[in-house]
């Protein structure tokens, strides 16, 4: 009898402090090396990443496009312009670190019209002219988009106004091979276009 009340006793127990502050103990030691195996500030960067080239290979359709109708930019684009995605409150020239080694002066747009398909938009081309109607219903611009960070785009036109070149920079370094294989002439900048060597 007295055998069975201890057996009864032992099993209403639980558990003790101790053994719940292992379990908690182990479970955080797992619960971090999760975190590091995922990385979740790597997963930020790669989700950006992926818009960044997203983004620039619409603006190309959309270029593309114009071009198939206008056959080339003697309507619109400044050759010693860099048109750059981040704005200003008036649209001017404007500094940002990559433009000192582009051979051109950065242009900006100014904030309250940057986004649009028109002349005033950071790619200063009317979209809504085209006959066959553009995909794009504002212009993309990068996720992060500020000057200090050096993230943002650039869109450039060549002398003869034929070809153009889009730029973005890559924040993962699982991504900077897009940056060195892309075709284009700097390692540093994801580039795609019609001439990958408009920018320096």
């Amino acid at each position: 009898m007295s055998e069975t009340n201890s057996l009864n006793q032992s099993s209403k127990k639980g558990f003790t402090l101790i053994e719940l502050l292992i379990v908690i103990a182990i479970l955080a030691v797992l619960m971090s090396v999760v975190v590091i195996a995922i990385n979740p500030a790597e997963m930020l960067k790669k989700s950006r990443d992926t818009r960044r080239v997203s983004d620039l290979d619409s603006l190309r359709t959309a270029l593309n496009l114009y071009l198939s109708e206008d056959k080339d930019f003697a309507n619109c684009c400044n050759t010693s312009y860099a048109y750059i995605s981040v704005p200003l409150a008036t649209a001017a020239s404007c500094a940002a670190p990559y433009c000192g080694g582009t051979g051109k002066t950065c242009y900006c747009a100014a904030n309250t019209s940057y986004r649009n398909i028109g002349t005033t938009g950071w790619v200063p081309i009317d979209f809504n002219a085209l006959t066959m109607r553009s995909a794009l219903s504002s212009l993309p611009v990068d996720p992060t988009n500020n000057t200090s960070s050096g993230l943002y785009y650039l869109f450039a036109v060549s002398t003869s106004k034929t070809t153009y070149e889009l730029n973005a920079k890559m924040e993962s370094t699982n991504n900077y091979s897009l940056m060195s294989n892309d075709g284009g002439n700097t390692s540093n900048w994801y580039e795609v276009g019609s001439d990958l060597y408009i920018l320096n």
